[in-house]
C-alpha cells in the first residue's frame, strides 16, 4: 500500500500502485509556455466538442422533424441550423464544405418531403 504526506495534503492508501505507463505518449509539459499552450488546448478541446454536440443534437432534431411529416415547422427551424453550420464552419470546428453539404441534404430533404402527397 502505498500513501503518505505530501505538498499541500495527505494521499490516500491505494491498493496498487498507479500505472503511469499510459501516459508515456503524452508527457506533461514542462516549460511555462508550454503549461499555457496545454492548458489552452484542452479548453479548446472542451469548448470545440461542445459546439459540435450542439450541432449534432440540431441535425438530429431537424431530421427527426421531416421523417414525422413536421416539413413547416422543420422550414423554420433551417435558418438557425444553416447559422449554425456557418459559424461552426467559419471557426474551423467542420470544414465548410461539410456545412454547405449539410445545408443542401437537410434542404433537399425538407423539399422532398414537402412535394411528396400526404400519406
Amino acid at each position: 500500500m502505498i500513501g503518505g504526506p505530501v505538498r499541500g495534503g495527505y494521499v490516500p492508501a491505494m491498493e496498487e500502485p498507479f500505472d503511469f505507463e499510459f501516459l508515456e505518449p503524452f508527457p506533461m509539459p514542462n516549460c511555462n509556455s508550454a503549461k499555457k499552450r496545454h492548458r489552452q488546448s484542452m479548453e479548446d478541446r472542451a469548448r470545440n466538442r461542445s459546439c459540435k454536440s450542439a450541432l449534432r443534437t440540431a441535425l438530429r432534431k431537424i431530421r427527426e422533424t421531416v421523417t414525422n411529416g413536421n416539413v413547416d415547422e422543420a422550414k423554420k427551424m433551417l435558418p438557425t441550423l444553416a447559422k449554425q453550420l456557418d459559424q461552426a464552419a467559419s471557426k474551423n470546428m467542420i470544414h465548410f464544405n461539410k456545412a454547405s453539404r449539410l445545408k443542401s441534404r437537410i434542404s433537399q430533404m425538407i423539399l422532398a418531403k414537402s412535394k411528396a402527397p400526404a400519406a
